[in-house]
């Protein structure tokens, strides 16, 4: 498993509901590579989720320009 950002320039962000934007419009910003490798079943990781295992990450634009983004993975 990796963590990616990606940016996607928009102008109207109702689209977005309208239609999924095509992997090509999207921006690669930045992409880890995974540390270790998953070993849970299926199952463990539907249960894994559905208990709240799974945590969100923040995403800030600094003043200067700067992006920073924590993962929040459990």
């Amino acid at each position: 498993m990796a963590v990616r950002v990606s940016s996607l320039q928009v102008t109207d962000v109702a689209d977005l509901f309208r239609t999924a934007p095509e992997a090509s419009e999207w921006r690669l910003i930045y992409e880890t590579e995974p540390c270790l490798p998953l070993e849970w079943t299926v199952d463990e990781r539907e249960v894994a989720y559905r208990n709240g295992s799974e945590l969100g990450g923040r995403m800030i634009i600094e003043a200067g320009g700067s992006i920073l983004v924590t993962v929040g993975d459990g």
